[in-house]
């Protein structure tokens, strides 16, 4: 398989489904640990609470960017290290939390200073996108368009 193909592969897969295990994984963070984002008398955890389907879409739009550019990252592995499932899975949850990360302070303009007032924003999308880089890592060999189908021209 080429370059080229494995980049689009990877790319639509991770578009796909990575922001939805990363806004699941958001959903389980903010419900189980809510002191993370400010405790329960928060924005985001009433928001959450009261509307999830908001938070699910607007958590997908949100990490596209990022999630395209974990998926670029994964199908640019070298075969060797792709090969083995533990070796893509560590390598796409590294590249998840890095490329997030970077996002964020491009997204505020690379000012530290304002990093700990953000610090409940930045562990919301880091955790779910190194679960997710995880997740995606381990199951993208599985997903369906991977292997060149070969038919029977008469």
């Amino acid at each position: 398989m080429s370059v080229f193909r494995r980049i689009i592969y990877h790319s639509g897969w991770f578009i796909l489904l990575g922001p939805l295990i990363g806004a699941a994984t958001a959903i389980g963070v903010i419900n189980y640990s809510p002191a993370i984002i400010g405790g329960p008398d928060s924005f985001l955890f009433c928001f959450y609470r009261t509307i999830p389907a908001l938070v699910i879409i607007t958590g997908w739009i949100y990490s596209l960017l990022p999630a395209w550019l974990t998926g670029v990252a994964c199908a640019l592995i070298p075969l060797k290290l792709y090969q083995k499932i533990i070796n893509r899975m560590i390598f796409c949850a590294i590249a998840g939390g890095l490329i997030t990360t970077l996002f964020n302070l491009v997204r505020y303009g690379f000012d530290i200073s304002i990093l700990p007032l953000i610090y409940g924003e930045v562990l919301i999308m880091l955790i779910p996108a190194i679960v997710a880089g995880a997740i995606m890592g381990g199951v993208i060999t599985y997903l369906p368009g991977l292997r060149e189908v070969k038919r029977n021209n008469k």
